[in-house]
């Protein structure tokens, strides 16, 4: 073995070991302040409760981060199988645009969605696919300033041979 391979064998095993211990450690903080959001002991002022409201909206970023981290670690190594499934486009969305739309609105972003019940069944991971359109869109969510807008258009493509899914955000 190189020592390349030494060394990249020690950083995936460092790699791992973190991505053990940080969700652990995000659980532990994001119960407290769910249940200080939820339920506070006593009135909380409008800033105590903007700063808690940032503090879990950063700690449910971060663990969102890391298990995208944990899942391309686990693409890299092959540790993923991945199986296609004729699929509704409309159901494909549906999970991804549900939890887009709480997300947004939590954020002050408005939305709008255009997927055209005619499309035509698509092949793919009905697990990974959802997974990678809600991370997507989140991501397009936390780039999109408050007052802002998200638009996703689904559409087939002129040549009838493929589906197209588009996000667009911003002001």
């Amino acid at each position: 073995m190189c020592p390349d391979d030494d060394r990249a064998t020690t950083y995936a095993r460092l790699l791992e070991e973190v991505l053990r211990v940080i969700p652990a450690r995000l659980e532990e903080s994001q119960l407290p302040l769910h249940i200080l959001l939820d339920s506070p002991f006593g009135e909380l002022n409008e800033n105590q409760e903007e700063l808690l409201g940032a503090a879990h909206s950063a700690i449910e970023a971060a663990d969102t981060e890391v298990r995208l981290l944990r899942k391309l670690l686990d693409l890299e190594r092959g540790a993923v199988s991945f199986v296609k499934q004729p699929m509704g486009v409309a159901e494909l969305l549906r999970a991804p645009l549900a939890i887009a739309a709480a997300r947004a609105e939590k954020a002050g972003v408005s939305y709008r969605w255009s997927v055209p019940i005619e499309l035509p069944r698509v092949l793919v991971d009905p697990t990974h696919m959802p997974e990678a359109l809600t991370s997507e869109l989140g991501i397009a969510i936390g780039r999109t300033p408050a007052g802002g807008a998200l638009l996703v258009e689904a559409r087939e493509t002129e040549d009838g041979g493929r589906v197209s899914i588009s996000i667009t955000h911003g002001d």
